[in-house]
């Protein structure tokens, strides 16, 4: 563990911080600690890839009061991000954790502020932290791997619409030409699930090939608004949106006119099985599913029949139930599948993108403004 000292001549009171999060390169490490110094913030420094771990490094800094993290302390899982578990998962072993950390006086207790470099919370709500500790500020990187995950659906959206996957089967054989025709996306209908940034971008991009899209999004009374954006999305979202955003209640309107649909919404109480048998079968036959939000939303069980049965015509999934998929899946042997590892979030700037939004909080904290991409614990995300 490396102690970093900050600048012991700020003449405001100074405070502690912890990076220790594995997403950061050194230089964007070593920016952060200038910073950290010309605010009074001393750092220290030491990634962990464990629960336990960060319990234990903050028991050794006591008075830690911001602090940058892959994951929330007081969860008790003891897993990597992404495999973390939901509240629904944690069960004993969060009440386990939660008694421990009760009796040794919670060694988070002058936490104010946590910086998550995940962009979606769900898999932290069952930590102590966001379950107890309400005065405990919860950032996210929500809106970061946005760029990402669109590409992500764009080029699913363009190996099923080109035949690619059918075709790289055996190159050799090209009597299938006249049989695996590219399906023009011109005029084709985009629905979108969830209109954040993710979809915002994927909506753009969708427009400049042709394609009329539609989205639902939880609230449709007032505009969708990111606010930590950097130079980079800034720069896509000059494109004119023309997208046409239906409240929720409007999800099998969606279903039926799509010719794709995506699922970028976050896992809440409200979304978990929102895509089910009924709404599968209301799909256009020969639709194509796109998920990379989170594998909960969509029914396992129904997408295999429907692309069993021909009903749909394939499927991208980023996302599972349980992840790492296991090898006892049905989706493994499903027609017209794609599968990837949880992966569409994951880019080559992510130690860029996400030092600019920890340094821009950073400041704000200090001036004791309010931070961007604050979690809400009442909408779970």
């Amino acid at each position: 563990m490396q102690e970093r000292q900050g600048n012991s001549q700020q003449k405001r009171k100074g405070a502690t911080g912890v990076i220790a999060t594995t997403t950061l390169a050194e230089p964007e490490i070593q920016a952060i600690l200038k910073v950290g110094r010309k605010l009074g913030v001393k750092f220290v420094v030491d990634p962990v890839t464990e629960n336990a771990a960060l319990d234990t490094l903050l028991e050794s800094v006591p008075h830690a009061e911001l602090m940058i993290a892959d994951f929330l302390p007081g969860g008790g899982v003891g897993a990597r991000p992404g495999e973390r578990s939901s509240l629904s998962d944690v069960g004993a072993k969060a009440a386990s954790n939660l008694s421990r950390t009760a009796s040794s006086g919670r060694p988070w207790s002058e936490l104010r502020w946590v910086q998550l470099s995940a962009a979606g919370i769900n898999q932290e709500t069952g930590s102590a932290v966001w379950r107890e500790s309400s005065h405990v500020t919860i950032t996210t990187a929500s809106g970061l791997p946005s760029v990402a995950m669109a590409q992500y659906i764009i080029g699913m959206i363009l190996l099923h619409a080109n035949r690619v996957d059918r075709l790289y089967r055996d190159p050799r054989d090209w009597s299938i030409r006249r049989e695996l025709q590219t399906q023009v996306l011109t005029g084709c209908t985009l629905g979108i699930l969830g209109y954040g940034g993710t979809g915002r971008r994927t909506a753009r991009i969708a427009a400049a090939l042709g394609m009329r899209v539609i989205a639902i999004r939880r609230s449709t009374d007032s505009p969708a608004i990111e606010r930590y954006l950097t130079p980079e999305i800034q720069d896509i979202d000059t494109v004119v949106d023309a997208t046409e955003v239906w409240p929720i209640k409007s999800l099998s309107r969606l279903l039926k006119e799509s010719d794709y649909v995506a699922c970028a919404l976050p896992l809440t109480s409200e979304t978990r099985g929102l895509i089910g048998v009924s709404e599968i079968s209301m799909m256009k036959k020969g639709a194509f599913l796109i998920n990379v939000s989170r594998g909960r939303i969509v029914d396992e069980v129904a997408l295999v029949e429907a692309l069993t049965s021909g009903h749909l015509g394939g499927a991208a999934l980023d996302v599972f139930d349980v992840e790492p998929l296991p090898e006892s899946s049905s989706l493994w042997s499903a027609p017209n599948v794609t599968l990837t590892p949880h992966k569409a979030g994951s880019y080559d700037r992510l130690s860029e993108f996400m030092s600019g939004l920890f340094i821009t909080n950073l400041k704000r904290y200090r001036a004791g403004l309010g931070l961007l991409n604050e979690a809400s614990r009442d909408r779970g995300y």
